[in-house]
Protein backbone atom coordinates (compact mmCIF):
# COMPACT_ATOMS: atom_id res chain seq x y z
CA UNK A 1 0.00 0.00 0.00
CA UNK A 2 1.59 3.25 -1.10
CA UNK A 3 0.47 6.32 0.81
CA UNK A 4 1.30 9.78 -0.44
CA UNK A 5 1.33 12.67 1.97
CA UNK A 6 1.04 16.25 0.86
CA UNK A 7 0.03 19.61 2.26
CA UNK A 8 -3.47 19.91 0.90
CA UNK A 9 -3.97 23.61 1.37
CA UNK A 10 -2.92 26.55 3.46
CA UNK A 11 -5.83 28.43 4.93
CA UNK A 12 -3.51 31.40 5.19
CA UNK A 13 -3.58 33.68 8.16
CA UNK A 14 -6.90 33.70 9.95
CA UNK A 15 -8.00 35.64 12.98
CA UNK A 16 -7.88 33.61 16.16
CA UNK A 17 -10.75 35.66 17.61
CA UNK A 18 -8.66 36.77 20.55
CA UNK A 19 -6.78 40.05 20.23
CA UNK A 20 -6.52 39.79 16.46
CA UNK A 21 -3.61 37.35 16.56
CA UNK A 22 -2.73 35.68 13.30
CA UNK A 23 -2.93 31.86 13.34
CA UNK A 24 -1.90 29.70 10.37
CA UNK A 25 -4.01 26.58 9.78
CA UNK A 26 -2.46 23.76 7.76
CA UNK A 27 -4.13 20.66 6.35
CA UNK A 28 -2.57 17.42 5.15
CA UNK A 29 -4.19 14.41 3.52
CA UNK A 30 -3.18 10.79 2.96
CA UNK A 31 -4.79 7.35 2.71
CA UNK A 32 -4.94 4.74 5.49
CA UNK A 33 -7.47 2.25 6.89
CA UNK A 34 -9.16 2.16 3.47
CA UNK A 35 -10.18 5.79 3.96
CA UNK A 36 -8.97 9.34 3.49
CA UNK A 37 -7.19 10.79 6.51
CA UNK A 38 -7.27 14.56 7.07
CA UNK A 39 -5.00 16.31 9.53
CA UNK A 40 -5.55 19.97 10.45
CA UNK A 41 -2.92 21.69 12.58
CA UNK A 42 -2.89 25.20 14.03
CA UNK A 43 -0.14 27.54 15.10
CA UNK A 44 2.84 25.78 13.51
CA UNK A 45 5.36 26.84 10.92
CA UNK A 46 4.92 25.21 7.53
CA UNK A 47 7.99 22.96 7.97
CA UNK A 48 6.93 21.87 11.45
CA UNK A 49 3.38 21.18 10.28
CA UNK A 50 4.70 18.99 7.47
CA UNK A 51 6.92 17.11 9.94
CA UNK A 52 4.06 16.51 12.41
CA UNK A 53 1.74 15.32 9.63
CA UNK A 54 4.36 12.91 8.29
CA UNK A 55 4.87 11.48 11.77
CA UNK A 56 1.14 10.83 12.00
CA UNK A 57 1.18 9.23 8.56
CA UNK A 58 3.98 6.88 9.59
CA UNK A 59 2.10 5.82 12.71
CA UNK A 60 -1.10 5.25 10.72
CA UNK A 61 0.68 3.17 8.08
CA UNK A 62 2.19 0.99 10.80
CA UNK A 63 -1.11 0.53 12.65
CA UNK A 64 -2.96 -0.12 9.38
CA UNK A 65 -0.55 -2.85 8.33
CA UNK A 66 -0.17 -4.36 11.78
CA UNK A 67 -3.69 -4.35 13.23
CA UNK A 68 -6.17 -3.46 10.49
CA UNK A 69 -5.30 -5.08 7.16
CA UNK A 70 -6.78 -8.59 6.83
CA UNK A 71 -4.16 -11.32 7.01
CA UNK A 72 -1.76 -9.04 8.88
CA UNK A 73 1.41 -11.03 9.35
CA UNK A 74 1.90 -10.02 12.98
CA UNK A 75 -1.66 -10.82 14.07
CA UNK A 76 -1.81 -14.00 11.99
CA UNK A 77 1.28 -15.40 13.70
CA UNK A 78 0.04 -14.34 17.12
CA UNK A 79 -3.37 -15.93 16.54
CA UNK A 80 -1.78 -19.20 15.39
CA UNK A 81 0.08 -19.49 18.70
CA UNK A 82 -3.02 -18.59 20.72
CA UNK A 83 -5.03 -21.26 18.90
CA UNK A 84 -2.36 -23.81 19.79
CA UNK A 85 -2.52 -22.82 23.45
CA UNK A 86 1.01 -21.39 23.34
CA UNK A 87 2.50 -18.25 24.80
CA UNK A 88 3.63 -15.81 22.11
CA UNK A 89 5.76 -12.69 22.19
CA UNK A 90 3.40 -9.86 21.26
CA UNK A 91 4.35 -6.72 19.30
CA UNK A 92 5.05 -3.89 21.78
CA UNK A 93 2.45 -1.71 20.03
CA UNK A 94 -0.25 -4.26 20.85
CA UNK A 95 -0.15 -3.89 24.63
CA UNK A 96 -1.74 -0.42 25.03
CA UNK A 97 -4.37 -1.17 22.36
CA UNK A 98 -5.18 -4.50 23.98
CA UNK A 99 -5.35 -3.07 27.51
CA UNK A 100 -7.74 -0.29 26.53
CA UNK A 101 -9.84 -2.65 24.40
CA UNK A 102 -10.18 -5.13 27.27
CA UNK A 103 -11.62 -2.42 29.52
CA UNK A 104 -14.08 -1.26 26.86
CA UNK A 105 -15.09 -4.82 25.99
CA UNK A 106 -15.92 -5.55 29.62
CA UNK A 107 -17.86 -2.29 30.01
CA UNK A 108 -19.87 -3.07 26.87
CA UNK A 109 -20.75 -6.62 27.98
CA UNK A 110 -18.43 -7.80 25.18
CA UNK A 111 -20.62 -6.40 22.40
CA UNK A 112 -17.48 -4.54 21.40
CA UNK A 113 -15.31 -7.61 20.96
CA UNK A 114 -12.01 -7.68 19.04
CA UNK A 115 -11.66 -11.41 19.86
CA UNK A 116 -14.11 -12.49 17.12
CA UNK A 117 -11.57 -13.46 14.46
CA UNK A 118 -13.11 -16.92 14.04
CA UNK A 119 -16.49 -15.38 13.22
CA UNK A 120 -14.95 -13.00 10.68
CA UNK A 121 -13.25 -15.98 9.07
CA UNK A 122 -16.47 -17.99 9.02
CA UNK A 123 -18.20 -15.18 7.13
CA UNK A 124 -15.20 -14.79 4.77
CA UNK A 125 -15.00 -11.11 5.76
CA UNK A 126 -11.25 -11.12 5.13
CA UNK A 127 -11.83 -12.07 1.49
CA UNK A 128 -11.44 -9.19 -1.02
CA UNK A 129 -14.88 -10.12 -2.44
CA UNK A 130 -16.74 -11.51 0.59
CA UNK A 131 -20.20 -11.26 -0.93
CA UNK A 132 -19.39 -13.89 -3.54
CA UNK A 133 -18.67 -16.50 -0.87
CA UNK A 134 -21.37 -18.77 0.58
CA UNK A 135 -22.81 -18.00 4.00
CA UNK A 136 -21.57 -20.18 6.87
CA UNK A 137 -23.67 -23.07 8.08
CA UNK A 138 -25.80 -22.43 11.16
CA UNK A 139 -23.98 -25.26 12.94
CA UNK A 140 -20.65 -23.54 12.32
CA UNK A 141 -21.87 -20.28 13.82
CA UNK A 142 -23.42 -22.03 16.80
CA UNK A 143 -20.16 -23.87 17.47
CA UNK A 144 -18.15 -20.63 17.47
CA UNK A 145 -20.70 -18.73 19.57
CA UNK A 146 -20.64 -21.54 22.13
CA UNK A 147 -16.90 -21.00 22.68
CA UNK A 148 -17.63 -17.39 23.82
CA UNK A 149 -14.31 -15.81 22.79
CA UNK A 150 -13.59 -12.67 24.85
CA UNK A 151 -10.65 -10.36 25.38
CA UNK A 152 -10.61 -11.06 29.13
CA UNK A 153 -9.56 -14.62 28.30
CA UNK A 154 -6.15 -13.25 27.31
CA UNK A 155 -3.40 -12.86 29.87
CA UNK A 156 0.07 -11.37 29.93
CA UNK A 157 3.16 -13.14 31.19
CA UNK A 158 6.19 -10.86 30.99
CA UNK A 159 6.38 -9.97 27.28
CA UNK A 160 4.26 -12.89 26.11
CA UNK A 161 0.54 -13.24 25.55
CA UNK A 162 -1.57 -16.31 26.16
CA UNK A 163 -5.23 -17.30 26.31
CA UNK A 164 -7.35 -19.67 28.32
CA UNK A 165 -9.62 -20.05 25.30
CA UNK A 166 -8.13 -21.37 22.02
CA UNK A 167 -11.10 -19.86 20.15
CA UNK A 168 -9.83 -16.32 20.77
CA UNK A 169 -8.60 -14.69 17.55
CA UNK A 170 -7.61 -11.03 17.71
CA UNK A 171 -9.04 -8.77 15.01
CA UNK A 172 -9.01 -4.98 15.40
CA UNK A 173 -11.05 -3.93 12.36
CA UNK A 174 -13.17 -2.29 15.07
CA UNK A 175 -10.81 -0.44 17.39
CA UNK A 176 -7.73 0.27 15.27
CA UNK A 177 -9.04 3.53 13.81
CA UNK A 178 -10.14 5.01 17.12
CA UNK A 179 -6.83 4.01 18.66
CA UNK A 180 -4.94 5.59 15.75
CA UNK A 181 -6.80 8.88 16.24
CA UNK A 182 -5.98 8.86 19.93
CA UNK A 183 -2.32 8.06 19.25
CA UNK A 184 -2.10 10.97 16.80
CA UNK A 185 -3.65 13.45 19.24
CA UNK A 186 -1.41 12.27 22.07
CA UNK A 187 1.65 12.66 19.84
CA UNK A 188 0.62 16.22 18.94
CA UNK A 189 0.00 17.07 22.58
CA UNK A 190 3.43 15.69 23.50
CA UNK A 191 4.86 18.14 20.96
CA UNK A 192 3.05 21.01 22.65
CA UNK A 193 0.22 21.40 20.12
CA UNK A 194 -3.11 22.45 21.65
CA UNK A 195 -5.37 22.82 18.59
CA UNK A 196 -5.81 20.09 15.97
CA UNK A 197 -8.27 17.88 14.14
CA UNK A 198 -7.56 14.38 12.80
CA UNK A 199 -10.21 12.57 10.76
CA UNK A 200 -10.41 9.09 9.25
CA UNK A 201 -13.31 9.09 6.80
CA UNK A 202 -16.29 10.36 8.81
CA UNK A 203 -14.64 9.60 12.17
CA UNK A 204 -12.83 12.39 13.96
CA UNK A 205 -11.10 13.58 17.10
CA UNK A 206 -10.49 17.25 17.84
CA UNK A 207 -8.66 19.19 20.53
CA UNK A 208 -8.79 22.92 21.20
CA UNK A 209 -10.46 25.03 18.55
CA UNK A 210 -10.07 26.18 14.97
CA UNK A 211 -8.64 29.71 15.23
CA UNK A 212 -11.01 30.79 18.00
CA UNK A 213 -14.03 29.05 16.53
CA UNK A 214 -15.36 25.52 17.18
CA UNK A 215 -14.46 22.77 14.76
CA UNK A 216 -17.35 22.21 12.34
CA UNK A 217 -17.87 18.46 12.00
CA UNK A 218 -20.47 16.93 9.66
CA UNK A 219 -22.52 13.90 10.71
CA UNK A 220 -23.41 11.70 7.74
CA UNK A 221 -26.86 10.42 6.85
CA UNK A 222 -27.94 6.80 7.21
CA UNK A 223 -27.17 6.23 3.52
CA UNK A 224 -23.50 6.93 4.18
CA UNK A 225 -23.52 10.01 1.96
CA UNK A 226 -24.83 13.50 2.49
CA UNK A 227 -24.90 15.47 5.72
CA UNK A 228 -27.55 14.87 8.37
CA UNK A 229 -26.31 17.61 10.67
CA UNK A 230 -23.36 19.69 11.83
CA UNK A 231 -21.59 19.69 15.18
CA UNK A 232 -19.63 22.52 16.76
CA UNK A 233 -16.88 20.88 18.80
CA UNK A 234 -14.07 22.29 20.89
CA UNK A 235 -11.97 21.21 23.84
CA UNK A 236 -11.52 17.44 23.46
CA UNK A 237 -14.13 15.46 21.55
CA UNK A 238 -14.57 12.49 19.24
CA UNK A 239 -17.23 11.47 16.74
CA UNK A 240 -17.47 7.89 15.50
CA UNK A 241 -19.99 6.09 13.29
CA UNK A 242 -20.60 2.35 13.02
CA UNK A 243 -22.43 1.67 9.76
CA UNK A 244 -23.29 -1.14 7.39
CA UNK A 245 -22.02 1.09 4.57
CA UNK A 246 -18.39 1.10 5.72
CA UNK A 247 -17.72 -2.46 4.57
CA UNK A 248 -21.12 -3.89 3.73
CA UNK A 249 -22.74 -5.52 0.73
CA UNK A 250 -25.49 -8.02 0.01
CA UNK A 251 -25.11 -11.79 0.23
CA UNK A 252 -28.05 -14.01 -0.61
CA UNK A 253 -30.23 -10.90 -0.58
CA UNK A 254 -29.32 -10.05 3.02
CA UNK A 255 -27.00 -7.26 4.28
CA UNK A 256 -23.53 -8.52 5.12
CA UNK A 257 -21.17 -6.37 7.19
CA UNK A 258 -18.57 -6.74 9.92
CA UNK A 259 -20.73 -5.59 12.85
CA UNK A 260 -21.27 -9.13 14.08
CA UNK A 261 -23.30 -9.98 17.15
CA UNK A 262 -21.24 -12.36 19.35
CA UNK A 263 -24.49 -13.68 20.85
CA UNK A 264 -25.75 -15.02 17.51
CA UNK A 265 -22.68 -15.06 15.28
CA UNK A 266 -24.60 -13.11 12.65
CA UNK A 267 -24.52 -9.49 11.42
CA UNK A 268 -26.54 -7.26 13.76
CA UNK A 269 -29.65 -6.21 11.88
CA UNK A 270 -31.64 -3.59 13.83
CA UNK A 271 -29.71 -0.49 12.74
CA UNK A 272 -28.14 0.94 9.60
CA UNK A 273 -25.84 3.38 11.37
CA UNK A 274 -25.02 4.52 14.90
CA UNK A 275 -23.04 7.69 15.65
CA UNK A 276 -21.55 8.46 19.05
CA UNK A 277 -20.24 11.87 20.15
CA UNK A 278 -17.91 11.55 23.11
CA UNK A 279 -16.13 14.24 25.09
CA UNK A 280 -12.82 12.45 25.12
CA UNK A 281 -10.95 9.66 23.35
CA UNK A 282 -11.91 8.20 19.98
CA UNK A 283 -11.48 4.54 20.98
CA UNK A 284 -14.27 4.91 23.53
CA UNK A 285 -16.45 6.53 20.84
CA UNK A 286 -15.68 3.72 18.37
CA UNK A 287 -16.26 0.94 20.89
CA UNK A 288 -19.49 2.62 21.98
CA UNK A 289 -20.81 2.99 18.44
CA UNK A 290 -20.06 -0.67 17.68
CA UNK A 291 -21.55 -1.94 20.94
CA UNK A 292 -24.76 0.11 20.61
CA UNK A 293 -25.16 -1.01 16.99
CA UNK A 294 -24.86 -4.65 18.06
CA UNK A 295 -27.04 -4.20 21.16
CA UNK A 296 -30.02 -3.42 18.97
CA UNK A 297 -33.27 -1.53 19.42
CA UNK A 298 -34.22 -3.10 22.74
CA UNK A 299 -30.92 -2.73 24.57
CA UNK A 300 -29.03 0.28 23.23
CA UNK A 301 -30.40 2.82 25.73
CA UNK A 302 -29.42 0.80 28.78
CA UNK A 303 -25.99 0.06 27.36
CA UNK A 304 -25.42 3.71 26.48
CA UNK A 305 -26.05 4.63 30.13
CA UNK A 306 -23.74 1.83 31.24
CA UNK A 307 -20.99 3.20 28.98
CA UNK A 308 -21.61 6.79 30.04
CA UNK A 309 -22.53 7.87 26.50
CA UNK A 310 -25.32 10.46 26.30
CA UNK A 311 -24.87 11.81 22.74
CA UNK A 312 -26.05 9.12 20.36
CA UNK A 313 -27.74 9.10 16.93
CA UNK A 314 -29.24 5.90 15.51
CA UNK A 315 -30.86 5.08 12.16
CA UNK A 316 -32.92 1.89 12.01
CA UNK A 317 -33.83 -0.25 9.01
CA UNK A 318 -37.41 1.03 8.92
CA UNK A 319 -36.29 4.62 8.37
CA UNK A 320 -36.61 5.63 12.00
CA UNK A 321 -34.21 8.12 13.57
CA UNK A 322 -33.41 8.09 17.29
CA UNK A 323 -31.39 10.80 18.99
CA UNK A 324 -30.67 11.43 22.65
CA UNK A 325 -31.81 14.81 24.04
CA UNK A 326 -28.20 15.84 24.70
CA UNK A 327 -27.26 15.37 21.03
CA UNK A 328 -30.52 16.91 19.80
CA UNK A 329 -29.59 20.10 21.63
CA UNK A 330 -26.13 20.19 20.04
CA UNK A 331 -26.67 18.98 16.46
CA UNK A 332 -27.59 21.50 13.77
CA UNK A 333 -29.87 19.62 11.40
CA UNK A 334 -29.31 20.00 7.67
CA UNK A 335 -32.36 19.61 5.48
CA UNK A 336 -32.39 17.37 2.44
CA UNK A 337 -33.21 19.23 -0.77
CA UNK A 338 -36.91 20.04 -0.73
CA UNK A 339 -37.43 18.59 2.76
CA UNK A 340 -37.91 20.79 5.83
CA UNK A 341 -36.07 20.03 9.05
CA UNK A 342 -38.63 19.10 11.74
Amino acid sequence: MKIKLFILLLFGLVLSGCGGDQTPVYAARFEAFNATVDVHLLGLSRDTAILRAREIEQDFVFLDRTFYVPHSGALDRLNEHLAAGELVVAPPALWPLLARSQVLAERSDDLFNPALGLLYKAWDLNDPVPCQAPSPQTATLERIVATEPKLNQLYRQDLTLGSDNPAVRLDFRHGAKGYALDLAIQHLRDQGLRHAMVRIGSNVRVIGHRAGRPWRIPVVRASGSGVFGMLNLSGDASVFTASIHHDGCLRDGQPLHSLLDPRTGRPANDFIAVTVVHEGDALTAEAGAVALFVAGADDWEGLAKQLGLNKVLLFDRQGGVYMTPELTAQLERVAEPGVAVP
